[in-house]
């Protein structure tokens, strides 16, 4: 599993990618602890380092749907790139073009729907809470995690949780996501 995890750590984008994030080679002991779903045959022990959905861990530990591992400052130099690539900046890394960006976070045709390609937009009812700009987008993660862009204020949060290990409800983790991000609106 390290060699795996090492090389998904290295090159967290695709083989082709100039960005890559640097996780301490101990993430794994110190990764916050998760339990297993009900349905998953790890049940009974507690996950650490190791992927929390159970299809991702199937397919060797890695799958597109199931997220990242990642601290939060390796979640801050994703979020720095694809703002600057939102912001128009012309030399950011690969694969984030302002073009590319741009279509990932437009909002679908479908009527109603704010969501995006692998992203959700701004509504009064996002996660995010209704104090962030039009422009913003962002994506919430099974545990509680959130990760909102919002390119108008130049500004990224990063909120890092662990609902899976005793954490409250989902509808708990909801409150708190929203009142995180509007505590930190107008900072």
């Amino acid at each position: 599993m390290a060699a795996q995890f090492d090389r998904f750590r290295t090159n967290a984008l695709g083989a082709d990618t100039l960005l890559t994030f640097d996780v301490p080679v101990d993430a794994k002991r110190r990764a916050a602890p998760t339990r297993p779903l009900e349905d998953d045959s790890r049940r009974g022990r507690v996950l650490a380092g190791e992927v929390h959905d159970p299809y991702a861990a199937a397919l060797g530990g890695a799958a597109g749907h199931a997220g990242l591992f990642g601290t939060a400052s390796a979640v801050g130099a994703f979020a720095r790139a694809v703002l600057g690539a939102a912001r128009g900046v012309a030399n950011a890394p690969a694969p984030f073009s302002p073009r590319r960006v741009a279509e990932f976070a437009a909002k679908s045709a479908v009527p109603g729907s704010s969501r995006a390609l692998g992203w959700d937009t701004m509504l009064p009812t996002s996660s995010c809470g209704p104090r962030m700009s039009a422009s913003a987008f962002g994506h919430v993660g099974y545990t509680g995690t959130s990760l909102w862009i919002d390119p108008a204020r130049d500004r990224f949060y990063v909120l890092l949780t662990n609902r899976a290990c005793g954490g409250g409800t989902l509808d708990q983790m909801r409150e708190v996501r929203r009142a995180f991000h509007e505590a930190l609106a107008d900072l």
